[in-house]
C-alpha cells in the first residue's frame, strides 16, 4: 500500500460523506508531504465543540507500518 492509495481512500470518504468528514493539512513533513488530519463530526453544532467527546489516532509513526492506519 503507498501513501497515495491512503490518500485516496480519504478522500473517498470525504466524498462518500461531505458533511461528515472533513481533511486539513496542519504542515509538511520533512521531505514535503501534507500531514493531514482527518475529521469525523457531527455538523449539527448542537454540542459546543469543547464539549464533544474526542480521540486522536496516530498512525504509519515509522517507515513500513502502513497497517496502522
Amino acid at each position: 500500500m503507498l501513501i497515495e492509495d491512503i490518500e485516496k481512500a480519504m478522500d473517498e470518504l470525504m466524498l462518500d460523506f461531505p458533511q461528515l468528514v472533513k481533511i486539513q493539512s496542519i504542515g509538511k513533513s520533512y521531505e514535503g508531504h501534507d500531514i493531514p488530519i482527518f475529521t469525523v463530526a457531527d455538523p449539527s453544532g448542537s454540542v459546543p465543540i469543547k464539549d464533544r467527546p474526542a480521540i486522536l489516532l496516530n498512525g504509519a509513526t515509522h517507515a513500513r507500518e502502513l497497517i496502522t492506519i
